[in-house]
């Protein structure tokens, strides 16, 4: 299936779970929900890093240089902040949170068709 597509099935179906879920389990769901995504359409071994590694490793990848480095850590930062100590979010910022990665997967895979089609519509070069 189509990483794109398959990611936002997955975030409508947690955003209609969203009301029902505490703040923890709706970080560790909406976290794996973009790095499936990650891995999946740029090939970044994205489930098996901390958050720090993936921020490393993405930033070094060609498609990602100079391109949502604010965005990605502050998403890292809010949802390590849930997964990992006892503060929480209430259901504003787990919307904020929600959104920013549906902006994510949504701006990323724009880009990735709006290059494809800057590919496909280059005139061949003529041999000489």
């Amino acid at each position: 299936r189509d990483p794109f597509e398959e990611a936002i099935e997955a975030l409508d179906a947690l955003d209609a779970k969203r009301h029902h879920m505490e703040a923890k389990p709706f970080a560790f769901r909406l976290s794996e929900i973009l790095r499936v995504y990650v891995e999946r359409r740029f090939a970044v071994p994205a489930m098996e890093q901390t958050g720090e590694e993936f921020l490393r490793e993405v930033a070094e990848h060609k498609f990602f240089r100079n391109r949502y480095d604010d965005l990605l850590r502050e998403f890292i930062d809010r949802s390590d902040m849930l997964k990992y100590s006892r503060e929480g979010l209430d259901g504003e910022g787990l919307r904020l949170l929600l959104d920013s990665a549906g902006h994510f997967v949504r701006d990323t895979h724009r880009r990735l068709e709006e290059e494809r089609e800057k590919a496909e519509n280059q005139p061949e070069e003529i041999a000489a």
